[in-house]
């Protein structure tokens, strides 16, 4: 039988993984001069996707997100869409 785990040892690791998650997707979006909220969005709907077992929604959703957030060239624009297309 498995040890019962403990509410606030679960809480605590969730916590300290969306923390470490929180700086390695901003550090990706400032690698690739992507909007670190468009980013994280795409990484969580593929996230909740997969765990539904359903398709995520498309690229093209995402890169609309981050040319409406601005602040990005098109050029950055793109390599979050041809990084993307590679997943």
């Amino acid at each position: 039988m498995s040890k019962p785990i403990d509410e606030d040892v679960m809480r605590q690791a969730c916590t300290t993984a969306l923390l470490t998650f929180s700086g390695v997707v901003e550090g990706t979006a400032h690698t690739y001069g992507v909007p670190v909220e468009a980013l994280r969005a795409m990484f969580a709907d593929m996230i909740l996707y997969q765990r539904a077992g359903v398709a995520p929604m498309p690229v093209h959703v995402f890169v609309t997100m981050a040319l409406e957030l601005g602040g990005n060239d098109g050029l950055s624009t793109w390599k979050l869409a041809e990084g993307l297309s590679r997943v």
